[in-house]
């Protein structure tokens, strides 16, 4: 396997929205506040995987960093969400954060997905990567530039950051690398014997 880390990260993020769904028995705010959680176990987990790939170390930083910055938020929304009658918090969480921290946070997360995909990946994850990841940048630019321009941009919630773990699932459950890509094991080339 090449990341279990990422394999990890993958299941926990796609498994965010089951879990929510599931919890809706617990409490009225029960499902925001599970998905809220399970996302920050992802993110604490993705900041961890992008570390089991090879990429220019400033596109791991931007991935690490992005990550826990999204852990912090949502770990912040998720108690927000345990205390409703907090209007403050609520407001900080979701009112502030929410917006464009969020966005931008997003956005570097899209460098590291990038990155992946244009300079740690071969085969055929490298099409179906080439088929969704993409699209998510731009997407999650044209919203940028729709706050930025006043326009308004349909909202695709939650999907557009969940959609590239599904990739991320594939590719770190990958076998195989080959030189270069992935995180290097001990060398098996036999080692000429130097002449006596």
């Amino acid at each position: 396997m090449r990341s279990i880390w990422a394999v990890a990260a993958a299941v926990t993020m796609l498994s965010s929205l089951p879990l929510a769904v599931a919890s809706q028995p617990l409490a009225p705010n029960a499902p925001d506040v599970v998905v809220h959680l399970v996302l920050v176990t992802g993110m604490l987990l993705f900041a961890r995987a992008v570390f089991d790939f090879e990429l220019p170390p400033w596109m791991t930083v931007i991935g690490a960093l992005s990550a826990g910055a999204f852990a912090a938020v949502f770990l912040l929304q998720a108690v927000s969400r345990f205390f409703p009658e907090n209007a403050a918090l609520y407001d900080v969480a979701f009112g502030l954060l929410g917006q464009w921290p969020e966005l931008l946070i997003v956005l570097g997360i899209d460098v590291w997905f990038l990155g992946l995909l244009l300079l740690g990946t071969q085969g055929r994850t490298r099409f179906l990567g080439r088929a969704l990841i993409p699209i998510i940048p731009a997407y999650h630019v044209i919203s940028v530039a729709g706050v930025i321009l006043a326009m308004s941009v349909p909202s695709l919630g939650v999907v557009t950051l969940l959609l590239p773990f599904v990739w991320l699932l594939i590719e770190g459950a990958k076998r195989g690398q080959a030189a270069g890509l992935g995180p290097r094991g001990p060398s098996t080339h036999a080692v000429a014997a130097p002449p006596a």
